[in-house]
């Protein structure tokens, strides 16, 4: 029910424009790139040919490379999590998945 109540309280304050506009430039070096959140504490970006792992806790720390690439010379086509431990990997020649009890 309180769900509801909030929803309904934010779609009013837009309807009457008692709202909020904020833009955000993209950088144009991120675009193109997949990112995504595996937890709510790490989130996996991809670069082109590779994935590196941040923890975002506190102040976004560079964990590494966790996964490693079958083909590195193929580009990255799509990153999924097919569920909460397992993500799915799309290259041009292969598919590949990984499961993140062992990653994190």
């Amino acid at each position: 029910r309180m769900c509801y109540m909030r929803e309904t309280h934010l779609r009013s304050n837009w309807r009457h424009g008692r709202s909020v506009k904020e833009n955000i430039s993209i950088v144009e070096n991120f675009l193109g790139k997949i990112c995504m959140f595996v937890s709510d504490d790490y989130v996996l970006l991809s670069s082109g040919i590779k994935l590196m792992l941040w923890d975002v806790r506190g102040s976004p720390v560079y964990i590494g490379e966790p996964i490693h690439l079958l083909f590195e010379s193929e580009g990255i086509r799509l990153v999924q999590m097919i569920n909460s431990n397992m993500v799915l990997i799309v290259q041009e020649i292969s598919v590949q998945v990984y499961c993140f009890k062992s990653i994190l």
